[in-house]
């Protein structure tokens, strides 16, 4: 049970102004985000996941300063290399929020400018850990863990 939504979910983000771009903060640029198949504002930025093209709401998304550190686990029963992510006090409100408004409808989990996961959100996760998953090889997690604790 304790993995039901936030296997899907990764929760690290970086500042993201009027730009159209994802500012980068520490070493790299990873963020979720609401996605939508329609612009809905002019500060919405435009990517493309599996052929098909996104935009991104960047308000409200979640920076580094909210992430405590995040550490490399292998998920046996899955046969995935995930990263964990703590989260501050602000971080956990951030992301309770963000999933609530956004019930039903899909999420853009974006690294170094590229979505890398699609996940629907189906109920308010109200947790001080996220996971981030994804097609990692074990030298990719790793890498990407220690990118987010420097």
């Amino acid at each position: 049970m304790k993995y039901k939504l936030f296997l899907f979910l990764i929760v690290v983000a970086v500042s993201c102004y009027q730009q159209k771009t994802i500012k980068k903060n520490k070493n790299i640029s990873i963020f979720i985000a609401k996605a939508f198949e329609e612009p809905i504002s002019s500060k919405c930025i435009k990517l493309r996941f599996n052929n098909f093209e996104y935009f991104i709401d960047t308000n409200g998304c979640i920076d580094n300063k909210f992430i405590i550190k995040s550490k490399y686990y292998y998920e046996k029963d899955f046969d995935e290399h995930q990263i964990i992510l703590l989260f501050s006090n602000e971080g956990k409100k951030r992301f309770s929020k963000i999933t609530e408004e956004h019930l039903k409808k899909k999420m853009a989990v974006i690294i170094d400018n590229k979505i890398v996961s699609m996940p629907i959100v189906y109920e308010k996760i109200n947790s001080k850990t996220a996971v981030i998953t994804g097609s990692f090889s074990k030298k990719e997690a790793k890498a990407l863990n220690d990118k987010i604790n420097n």
